[in-house]
């Protein structure tokens, strides 16, 4: 079985603590799942392109929206398509702002779209891309 990997791209240190610890508590983490975080989306950036260029296992992307540098948009701007085919991305924000979920649904890789923190039904939804 290929490695599956989990990359939460966020600028508050707190909400990936708490991402974490959730993915942890739900189980999700371990047992061939591996968590990798980043605080600059620059530093994301470039750890999720090295990832899918040499990874081939399922990797889900759980990425925040309004960070400086760059916004989560700007960062899915960036992949290439041919790298996208084990990507599975999660918008986790704390936007309401309309907006930014229609600029979501304009994304063939964004697969759902959460508001923060995570929830038991957004851990589901988690789960199901990972069973894949």
């Amino acid at each position: 079985m290929l490695p599956k990997k989990i990359i939460a791209i966020d600028d508050d240190p707190i909400c990936i603590l708490i991402t974490k610890k959730l993915l942890e508590k739900s189980g999700l983490i371990g047992e061939g799942v591996s968590f990798k975080s980043f605080n600059s989306p620059r530093e994301g950036l470039t750890h999720l392109i090295n990832e899918l260029s040499f990874s081939k296992g399922e990797v889900i992307l759980i990425l925040d929206i309004n960070m400086p540098e760059l916004s989560g948009f700007d960062i899915l701007n960036e992949i290439k398509s041919e790298f996208t085919d084990n990507l599975h991305v999660f918008m986790l924000t704390s936007s309401i702002s309309m907006a930014h979920r229609e600029m979501a649904n304009e994304y063939k890789l964004i697969k759902g779209y959460f508001n923060k923190p995570l929830n038991k039904e957004s851990i589901e939804i988690l789960k199901t891309y990972l069973s894949k």
